[in-house]
Parts: structure tokens; sequence; C-alpha cells
């Protein structure tokens, strides 16, 4: 995660020419979001001579708000470089597996931190203050679990695509409001145990759709 941060924070950087660097080209904000996410999970368990016991596949989503900061360069007219974070943790509901007793009983569930976008934001000048926005987005996935087996999943990260629509108006002084709707899709995750007879949790298409209210200030 570190590594693509930095290079995240590289590629703006290269982006902006250092000689014209102006303080008038810049634009913080923050927003308020709700989006619901879904996605697949597949979990595959292993025998002792490695074939694939048992299977068991399940779909879910839920439903989450957060809070995002973001910071924006005005490459042109009408194209914005931006960079976005999530300060928030958002927890996936915790999914119970009951054995025969409660110590017999199985826990998991997900976290998603340090959530972060580069993006582009384009102006769509003949529609008044709609905007268009596409981005790369990185962010960590925490396991937390109790198994009854005692074993545990290591955590891992995913990346994915932001397209989005938004429309931005003027309230005076530099300040904006702006509403928009962003679609996600993150890559396949994929983990396991670590034991010889393994269990592998395989998570795929990871979607989410999320709406947003900003309050930006421009220099």
């Amino acid at each position: 995660m570190k590594k693509l941060v930095a290079t995240l924070l590289a590629t703006i950087l290269l982006t902006v020419n250092a000689s014209a660097v102006d303080i008038t080209d810049l634009s913080v904000g923050i927003s308020g979001g709700q989006g619901v996410f879904a996605a697949t999970g597949t979990e595959n368990e292993f025998d002792e001579a490695g074939s694939t016991s048992h299977d068991t596949t399940e779909y879910g989503a839920f439903v989450e708000s957060w809070a995002t900061l973001f910071v924006e360069f005005d490459a042109s007219d009408d194209v914005s470089i931006g960079l976005s974070y999530v300060p928030v943790t958002l927890v996936t509901p915790e999914n119970i597996n009951s054995g025969s007793s409660a110590t017999n009983t199985s826990k998991v569930k997900a976290e998603f931190e340090d959530w972060m976008t580069l993006y582009a934001k384009i102006n769509l000048p003949n529609l008044g203050g709609a905007f268009a926005k596409v981005g790369y987005s990185i962010v960590d996935i925490n396991t937390i679990e109790t198994q009854a087996s005692g074993n545990t999943y290591p955590n891992t990260d995913t990346t994915g695509i932001m397209v989005g629509l938004g429309y931005e108006v003027e309230v005076g002084d530099g300040v904006a409001l702006r509403a928009e709707v962003n679609g996600h899709n993150f890559d396949d995750v994929q983990v396991d145990n670590g034991q010889t007879n393994k269990n592998v949790i395989k998570v795929k298409d990871m979607i989410g759709l999320s709406g947003h209210i900003s309050l930006v200030k421009s220099f």
C-alpha cells in the first residue's frame, strides 16, 4: 500500500509543472457519502492430500456511510487532477457460522481502510456545472475473524476503478457545493490460512455505487 500511495503522489507531482504551480489553482474539500457494496465470496476447504473437500459460495451486500477529504489541482480550464482519502474505516456485517456448541462458532468480518483515489475531474461546460470523474483506487482489507479451528487469515489490499457524474454550484467567495454519484469496481482478492490442509477464501465481483455531497473551497 505505501508503495502505491507513493506512486500516486509522484504521479500528481509529475503532472504539475513546478514552474507553473499557483495557489489559485488549488481546491480542497470534504464530502459526506453513502454507498452500497456487494461481492461474491467463496471458501475452498482442502484435505491433507491437497484436494478440495468442501466449497462454499455466498453473495453479500452492505450499506455504509463515510466522510472523504480531497485536494485538487487545476491542470487546465476544464480538467482537475485530484487525490481523495477516506479517514474512517468501513466495516462489513459479521458472518457467523455456528457449530455444535458455542466454542465451535466461527465469526468473520472485514474492514476497509486507507481508501485513496487518484482521479481526474472533467468539466462538461455545455451542461452548466456538470462534470465527469474517472479514477484509480487502492484500499486495505483487514480480516477480523474468530475461527473454531484457531486459524487466521492475513490482511490484503485491492485496487479498482471509479467513474462518476456530478453537478457543481458556486455559492460565492470560492466556495462551491457538489452532488455526485460514483460507480466502483475492485479487483478480486484471495487469502488462505497458511495450513497444509488450508482453507482459501476468494472474493470476486466487488462492486459499489455511492452518492456524495461535497463542500469545496478554491483558492
